[in-house]
């Protein structure tokens, strides 16, 4: 087995709270990433998706390696990317309407894998 495999094999699954109401996890299951997402208000954001990304989020939200729309009450999301360091996922939302030019930002976020 190579150094790469195992390091994917052992990398720590990172979770954090956004906003004090948002709870973001990225965890390894199968040996691919899942993102789950979880909160106790009854209302999700504007358009908002959950994001994977390579390395630390970006600047721009909509930079993603994948996403997805995320409704309330979704279960975890299976990114279809295989699990190891240097990954990083978010809940992004829409500032403002989309047809006059709203932009995404950060609701939660996590680390990146080590």
């Amino acid at each position: 087995m190579s150094n790469e495999t195992m390091m994917e094999l052992t990398a720590d699954a990172v979770s954090s709270t956004g906003d004090g109401e948002w709870t973001i996890e990225l965890y390894d299951l199968r040996g691919e990433c899942i993102i789950n997402v979880e909160t106790m208000i009854q209302w999700r954001p504007k358009q908002s998706k959950i994001a994977l990304y390579k390395g630390s989020p970006p600047g721009d939200p909509n930079k993603s390696d994948a996403d997805t729309w995320w409704v309330y009450g979704d279960s975890d999301w299976n990114t279809g990317k295989p699990w190891g360091p240097g990954w990083s996922a978010a809940l992004i939302a829409m500032d403002g309407n989309s047809s006059t030019g709203g932009s995404y930002h950060y609701v939660a976020k996590t680390g990146v894998t080590s």
